[in-house]
């Protein structure tokens, strides 16, 4: 894919320069354009990073006339001959412009390729920085790829730099509008939850994460305004919103975060009165897809239900013992619907069940 060319082609330099073997332009674009990566665990991701931010990405942020020395085929011999050094970032990196083949630039599937060979959780500290770059390729991922990106980091510890793109939204295109994707995002920080038992200090900062997550969809560039598309009233947003509340309270003695988490279970609660709990679901992926909201909410009542600030004030204990029981039997009653097939290969939803029901 071939960037824009914007513009007419650099002129021809003075003869006097033509002599010389190199000639030094000065720098036409922002500093801060211009991508920084950092090492990782892997020299492959490396590597492949690094041909991003040669090929494309640096290229990208040039002026229009040196983007055209480098990628129109008929300027390879002007380069070649006389070879043009351009000071690139904030510490003024000295860069070489070459001729590059349009068509052997980075492709879609290199995206993915890099992305995949992000496992180890400083391997993620470049996220921002590509995603900014392929945007600025002209690249993007469909919401099918967010969700995968979404669940990968989340198995390797990348909430913080999810959230580091988040904030950075207008950079990344990571925006926290669509459901299907916040849903994804706070089942990872669930399950992210349930691997530290949801007790410890890991609790602490999945909290954190889970909180700020959810204060930046309050910002204009990730607030969705139809009630019935608002990621902020989805149950499953709100449970685990609950589960790190209640679990952190829990951890730090039970008596601070009571309000809190009061609060919590009123805003649960009513989220589930919009909910039509009472249909016959047949499909297992729709059953599965309930499972992953109910088992949030049930775990997270739970573990309200434990502190004395929660259980010991009967104007607000009773009901949410009935509601805990209710969805408690609702969960028992899809388990028990798990056909075979699923059963011996449990699906996330139920896995999760079967964990913490």
């Amino acid at each position: 894919m071939a960037p824009n060319a914007i513009g007419r082609l650099l002129r021809q330099a003075p003869s006097t320069l033509q002599r010389s073997l190199s000639f030094t332009q000065k720098r036409s674009w922002s500093a801060r354009t211009i991508p920084t990566l950092s090492p990782t665990s892997s020299p492959e991701l490396d590597q492949t990073l690094n041909r991003f931010r040669d090929e494309m990405f640096i290229p990208n942020s040039l002026n229009a006339s040196q983007r055209n020395l480098v990628y129109r085929p008929r300027n390879a011999n002007k380069l070649n001959g006389h070879p043009v050094i351009v000071p690139i970032g904030e510490n003024e990196e000295s860069y070489q412009l070459r001729s590059i083949d349009v068509f052997s630039l980075p492709s879609k599937k290199d995206v993915i390729r890099v992305l995949s060979l992000m496992h180890e959780t400083n391997d993620w500290s470049n996220l921002a920085t590509f995603l900014t770059g392929i945007y600025n390729s002209n690249m993007s991922l469909s919401l099918g790829r967010w969700e995968w990106l979404v669940r990968k980091a989340g198995e390797s510890n990348g909430f913080g730099q999810l959230l580091k793109c988040a904030q950075q939204s207008k950079l990344t295109r990571f925006e926290l509008k669509d459901i299907s994707l916040v849903e994804r995002l706070f089942f990872e920080l669930h399950l992210a939850g349930q691997r530290n038992d949801f007790a410890g200090p890991g609790i602490v900062k999945l909290n954190g994460f889970a909180k700020s997550f959810a204060l930046l969809m309050e910002a204009p560039e990730h607030a969705v305004h139809e009630l019935e598309n608002d990621p902020k009233k989805n149950p499953l947003v709100i449970g685990t919103l609950l589960e790190f509340s209640a679990a952190k309270a829990l951890n730090e003695g039970g008596t601070d975060g009571v309000r809190e988490v009061e609060s919590l279970t009123q805003r649960l609660l009513a989220s589930w009165k919009t909910q039509d709990l009472s249909t016959e679901r047949k499909d297992w992926h729709s059953i599965d897809h309930l499972l992953q909201q109910l088992v949030p909410t049930y775990n997270g009542l739970k573990l309200a239900l434990q502190l004395d600030g929660i259980a010991n004030n009967k104007q607000i204990s009773s009901g949410l013992k009935t509601r805990t029981n209710e969805f408690g039997m609702l969960i028992a009653k899809f388990k028990k619907a798990a056909p075979k097939r699923i059963q011996e290969k449990p699906t996330v939803g139920l896995s999760q069940a079967q964990l913490l029901h």
